[in-house]
């Protein structure tokens, strides 16, 4: 299951205009970021982060069957392979920031979202340097989409 939670009410989602994002620095791409299950609820308690409020948040379930039936364009992470083959595609040294950074413009331009999962798994197999920072601050398994006509979500909270 697919959650986002959220300050505010969603009524629907829009594709976002990537165009003005062509030549900023994104460390993540920029979309409505899903978590997978409840890791992101237990990811923010254990790191005690943004949980004062937990309950006055809105929490959707995101739909993404479409995703299983190649309707979305969705770039997936699921093993070290593909970690590999992403960041051997769309990452580039960063003398301004001496580490690796990843062309999320270039991944919003070729993909309609972003979905990585085993996060923990993937995240035990490759080594924390500055290459693969951008990897690691994902924190858990996530989804980010960017084209909001592909996705439907309902609210469970």
């Amino acid at each position: 299951m697919w959650l986002h939670y959220t300050d505010v009410e969603l009524t629907k989602f829009r594709t976002l205009d990537i165009s003005d994002l062509k030549d900023k620095y994104l460390f993540k791409p920029v979309g409505l970021w899903l978590s997978y299950n409840d890791e992101w609820m237990e990811w923010c308690a254990n790191a005690e982060f943004y949980t004062s409020n937990i309950d006055t948040h809105h929490i959707y379930e995101v739909d993404l069957n479409n995703i299983f039936k190649d309707s979305i364009n969705l770039i997936k992470i699921t093993n070290i392979e593909e970690f590999e083959i992403f960041t051997k595609k769309y990452a580039h040294f960063s003398k301004e920031f001496r580490s690796q950074k990843i062309d999320w413009y270039q991944v919003m331009q070729d993909y309609d979202g972003l979905m990585v999962l085993n996060y923990y798994q993937i995240k035990h197999s490759i080594k924390l340097n500055m290459m693969n920072t951008w990897f690691f601050a994902l924190d858990i398994s996530c989804a980010c989409i960017w084209n909001g006509t592909k996705v439907t979500f309902k609210e469970l909270l």
